[in-house]
């Protein structure tokens, strides 16, 4: 037998959910519980070390956002010139690895002020901006997005104890 509740509303919530629950498509109750469970499993996973990371994913001025809970497990930077290449590995509170990689302007690479006449010509404006996402299920899957080496490096961190 299921036991009842009863839940109180301020008159600005009963407002708010009158005028929303129509759209969700299904009971007050179930709404609550479908809530209350988000809520439950995002602090869980930030108690286990996860947080919501937010990846921008496109080019060419178009991009979407991914979101997923997670935990940044490798990074690294390679500057070329005037922009930076950044690599992570994230690990998803569902144990898969998620790789991002993006492509910006080094704004400490361009002169400002009166120095920028003086020191260049180049404009930060040219230099491509994207970034892509890739999801494997396995830590060995990564080795074709980062070098072999930080592959076992990433494998021998992640077996140690926390």
């Amino acid at each position: 037998m299921m036991a009842n509740k009863t839940i109180y509303f301020s008159h600005s919530d009963e407002r708010y959910i009158e005028g929303t629950l129509p759209g969700i498509s299904m009971s007050l109750s179930a709404a609550l519980m479908a809530g209350y469970r988000l809520l439950v499993e995002r602090q869980q996973a930030t108690h286990d070390g996860f947080h919501e990371i937010q990846l921008r994913v496109g080019k060419d001025g178009v991009y979407q956002h991914k979101i997923f809970m997670g935990r940044k497990v490798y990074r690294t930077i390679a500057k070329d010139k005037a922009a930076l290449r950044e690599q992570r590995v994230y690990l998803t509170q569902k144990g898969r690895y998620v790789y991002y990689e993006r492509n910006h302007a080094d704004w400490n690479y361009w002169p400002t002020g009166t120095q920028r006449s003086t020191q260049t010509n180049d404009n930060p404006a040219t230099v491509k901006q994207w970034g892509r996402m890739e999801v494997v299920d396995t830590i060995d899957e990564l080795a074709a997005y980062i070098p072999e080496r930080a592959v076992q490096n990433l494998q021998q961190s992640l077996e140690q104890p926390v």
